[in-house]
């Protein structure tokens, strides 16, 4: 990672940047800032390892500390937790020293839809980037249950392709194993109609990403720390962000389509099921069932 001293752009537009594939994603939103100017950083109410014992998202009512801007969005600091937890939005913000705005999955697409427009009205963002770290946003039905989180990134992928110029992101191909490699690349590959960029991230970008990533509870962004550091082999396919136009990829990704118009948590559970794939929530229950730990209802 030893280089030039590298120099960000000035006029890169202000963006609210999300990580959508769960709450350590938030780590990956660095990852985008030879495109975008970070403005805020977003994360989902929804960690899969956590000391909560919860296999479900959490709702803004849950967050001691946190400030509401709309029904499913809200924006919290480091001191904020949840029952003396603190998520990895709240680690996130402990560790850059800012702000970060959270999203609350319990009304579903349209609930995530309208806090997301609402925000982006009122706190002067150019643009909405969505990160999702691995790739699972492209997720198809034929998956079944080799993919064990496929309805967070589909969900706001739904949500965010409302935005007038959203943009996703993916970093980490396949890094957390669920879409194989040759497969994720070849999906890639058929939704270049959408692909706006791909480019290995600055030196500057990836020192501030493997900071983060220290402070935060997560396993893909640790192993693509580790491949920037050059201490794991991975295809340099995997080092590169692929930014694409948000409504473009929509059309590759029947899993969104399916979710868009949900209201609440538990139909975005059942539209997942009825594709034939399993939502990380009755993953988690099976995880801390198999760890000998009761999932907590509330």
């Amino acid at each position: 990672m030893k280089g030039r001293r590298w120099k960000l752009p000035k006029d890169r537009p202000k963006a609210l940047v999300i990580g959508i594939g769960g709450g350590g994603d938030i780590a990956g939103t660095v990852l985008v800032e030879d495109k975008f100017r970070r403005r805020w950083s977003g994360s989902l109410l929804w960690d899969s390892f956590n000391k909560t014992r919860r296999a479900l998202p959490w709702s803004l009512e849950d967050v001691y500390g946190i400030r509401k801007v709309s029904v499913g969005v809200g924006i919290v600091n480091g001191r904020c937790h949840v029952r003396g937890v603190k998520l990895n939005a709240m680690r996130f913000a402990r560790c850059m020293k800012e702000r970060v705005v959270v999203f609350d999955l319990s009304f579903g697409e349209e609930g995530v839809r309208k806090g997301l427009l609402k925000f982006v009205r009122n706190y002067g963002v150019d643009v909405v980037v969505g990160v999702d770290v691995g790739g699972d946003v492209l997720v198809l039905p034929e998956d079944g249950e080799k993919v064990i989180s496929p309805l967070a990134d589909s969900l706001m992928l739904s949500a965010i392709s409302s935005i007038p110029g959203a943009k996703i992101a993916i970093v980490g191909a396949s890094l957390d194993g669920e879409i194989p490699f040759g497969v994720l690349m070849t999906r890639i590959l058929k939704a270049r109609d959408s692909l706006i960029a791909e480019y290995v991230p600055s030196d500057r970008v990836i020192r501030e990403f493997c900071k983060v990533v220290e402070f935060v509870v997560t396993n893909t962004s640790k192993l693509l720390r580790l491949a920037y550091l050059g201490e794991l082999n991975v295809p340099e396919e995997a080092k590169k962000v692929y930014l694409f136009e948000a409504s473009s990829l929509l059309s590759h990704a029947p899993v969104a389509i399916a979710l868009k118009g949900t209201r609440s948590f538990e139909e975005a559970e059942e539209v997942i099921r009825s594709l034939g794939l399993r939502p990380e929530s009755d993953y988690l229950r099976e995880l801390l069932k198999r760890r000998g730990r009761r999932p907590l209802r509330t």
